[in-house]
């Protein structure tokens, strides 16, 4: 062998070495940027877990208060109702106590209208306050409930993300060795050519490399 085909030799081994080198390197920094985004990730889950609560808590706390203010008001008219009921119910049986007229007639049965009439009335404003507290009530849990769905679709969406990434370093981590051979080899794209751009004829497609 002649001086300048060693030389080649060893240039051709030098070169593969190098090959070998920038490979394992260019996986390292892969699987750091892995682990930063899985990082972003979990912390993206986190803070939206925490911002869920925090506004769930508002929610409900506007919601029950203004239930509160509802019940209030119906309490009040129903309270206001049944007082003047009440009132007219007693000024009737003065007037018909006073005019001298026998508890029996017409007059008696107007009175006794008027006054059903009265608490008729206030019936009808205590379902409407009832009605309106269960409706508010059910208002406010499809309000928590959505807020709650929403989150929930987003922070699993991230973590679907998330396990894919994981999934993809560990694949790298598991492959490393063999694909630094393969580097050195020769039988890998050159530092010219991306892992990602040789992930997408098939040389790093995670989903076939599988754990022992």
């Amino acid at each position: 062998m002649n001086v300048a085909a060693a030389l080649d030799i060893f240039a051709q081994i030098g070169g593969m070495a190098a090959q070998a080198t920038a490979t394992e390197m260019q996986i390292n920094e892969a699987i750091a940027s892995y682990g930063r985004d899985i990082k972003e990730l979990e912390a993206k889950i986190v803070t939206q877990q925490g911002l869920t609560r925090a506004s769930m808590d508002e929610t409900r706390r506007i919601g029950v208060e203004e239930l509160k203010e509802v019940g209030r008001e119906a309490g009040f008219q129903a309270k206001t109702g049944y007082t003047t009921a009440e009132r007219l119910a007693l000024s009737a049986e003065n007037r018909i106590g006073a005019s001298g007229v026998r508890a029996i007639g017409s007059p008696v049965m107007g009175a006794q209208q008027d006054v059903d009439l009265a608490f008729a009335a206030v019936d009808r404003n205590v379902e409407r306050g009832e009605s309106a507290l269960k409706i508010g009530g059910l208002r406010l849990a499809s309000s928590l409930a959505k807020e709650q769905r929403t989150s929930t679709a987003l922070t699993e969406q991230w973590g679907r993300q998330k396990q894919r990434t994981i999934d993809e370093s560990w694949a790298l981590e598991y492959n490393r060795s063999k694909m630094v051979f393969l580097a050195g080899a020769g039988g890998l794209p050159g530092l010219t050519s991306s892992f990602y751009n040789a992930a997408k004829v098939g040389l790093f497609d995670a989903s076939t490399w599988r754990r022992d």
